[in-house]
């Protein structure tokens, strides 16, 4: 058997084991990681995204996803498994690009705070047009557009930005737009045909807006983020433009906005460290020195698996109706468990229920009740205005139906993407049937006509 396949046979599987089990063992699952598994649960059943449930993002993530779902079965670990061969093959790339040592490193990075999320996937994506233009100096640019238009259907504000660089080193200008247009083109006339079409306008393009608006954060790596956008122009201007993979990563820091936390920073913080260290030459350095410059590496994901470790406990369930979750220690019950068996008794009582928290997702699921349009009532997540348009078809629905609301407290939250608008206006509309320090049941049952 050739060399090269088995050392890359050897690498793919050494970094799957290692980041499934990281993922699964090691670190807490996420609010995103829940909606991003349940949107591709709902398409996995056969629901149409769009126009059976709300969902920002572009879909093509979700798609695949949900094909892990139908073949292994209803368990978050099913797309674990699709992240982690992305991953895997994303290091066979790093390692014929850069090496074993600096892979090794940019591995270590892409870990920490690694969770399922399309974002990761766009990043994926645009390592592949990386390593074509590092290693494949004749490819043809078609497939270069078809990428950045995979990133399109992946992540719209992304895949947006992917298109100043397309077009601008492409030689024949309406034939890379064609060719970018591919993918957006095919999935819309799908959605067309669905009947889906303007509810994915409404949410993926018209939706950002709102979620511009109300979900801006500003902290340290904003600062961290700009000298990085600097550093990536001074290299197109050093090289004179010649080196185009540069111009993409600029485009791909627009992941960072308008969040500027730790988990929307370090996508796109990955391929510029890429850069950097392809630029380092670590073998001039003593066997001293690597092993300290490894060990800071490594202390990114240690760190963060120690903070697991100490402040969590661990509840592993494989049953398909179950997930695997986290709570903090000291803690008698599950506070997902709790919410969910809450939602059990009274959910069948009344013609319409309404989950105004941000476990409604995870608690559906762990349920097994249907996900529908109000699940999800984040800002930006609802379409144009949809905090308006949400709570206005609230009321109509509970003039002559009978409406229940399980609510997650959140007075005291300052910064947050749920809609404070819907969360206000049941609680001023509708009066408390029951609840106890965080989660409470509202129902208009004194009240419909």
């Amino acid at each position: 058997m050739n060399k090269k396949f088995m050392v890359y046979l050897i690498l793919f599987l050494g970094v799957f084991v290692v980041s499934f089990l990281y993922k699964v063992f090691w670190i807490p699952i996420t609010g995103d990681e829940i909606w991003n598994y349940g949107f591709s649960y709902n398409i996995s059943k056969g629901m149409m995204i769009y126009r059976d449930f709300n969902c920002l993002q572009t879909p093509l993530y979700f798609i695949i996803s949900s094909f892990f779902i139908k073949l292994l079965g209803n368990y978050l670990i099913s797309v674990h498994l699709f992240d982690c061969i992305l991953i895997s093959f994303l290091m066979i790339m790093l390692y014929k690009t850069i090496g074993l040592y600096k892979s090794v490193l940019l591995y270590f990075v892409i870990i920490f705070n690694y969770f399922t999320t399309y974002s990761y996937f766009c990043m994926f994506l645009l390592f592949v047009i990386i390593y074509l233009f590092d290693h494949h100096e004749n490819v043809s640019y078609d497939i270069i557009s078809f990428l950045a238009g995979l990133i399109l259907i992946s992540k719209q504000s992304i895949g947006l930005f992917m298109l100043i660089p397309v077009l601008f080193y492409s030689k024949s200008k309406l034939k890379s737009l064609l060719v970018y247009l591919f993918p957006i083109v095919c999935l819309s006339i799908y959605l067309l045909i669905q009947g889906a079409f303007c509810d994915f306008i409404n949410y993926c393009f018209l939706g950002m807006i709102d979620f511009n608006d109300h979900n801006k954060l500003f902290t340290i790596y904003f600062v961290i983020e700009v000298f990085c956008c600097l550093y990536l122009i001074y290299k197109i201007f050093k090289s004179k433009f010649k080196d185009k993979k540069y111009l993409f990563i600029l485009m791909f820091q627009v992941n960072a906005y308008p969040i500027f936390d730790i988990s929307h920073f370090i996508i796109p913080f990955i391929p510029v460290l890429y850069c950097i260290l392809k630029d380092l030459d670590f073998n001039q350095l003593k066997l001293y020195y690597r092993f300290l410059i490894l060990v800071l590496f490594l202390s990114f994901p240690t760190i963060y698996v120690l903070k697991s470790f100490f402040c969590y406990d661990y509840v592993v369930s494989f049953d398909s109706s179950n997930y695997l979750f986290l709570r903090n220690k000291g803690d008698v019950n599950n506070v997902l468990q709790k919410e969910s068996e809450i939602v059990e008794k009274y959910y069948h009582q009344y013609d319409y229920a309404f989950l105004l928290t941000r476990n409604s997702y995870a608690i559906k699921l762990y349920c097994d009740i249907p996900i529908g349009q109000y699940d999800l009532l984040l800002n930006g997540n609802m379409g144009y205005h949809g905090s308006e348009r949400i709570t206005k078809e609230i009321e109509d629905i509970c003039k002559q139906n009978t409406c229940v609301f399980f609510i997650e407290d959140m007075s005291s939250e300052k910064d947050g993407q749920f809609s404070k608008k819907i969360y206000h206006y049941v609680l001023n509309r509708y009066p408390k049937k029951l609840g106890n320090d965080s989660f409470f049941i509202y129902d208009n049952k004194n009240i419909v006509s």
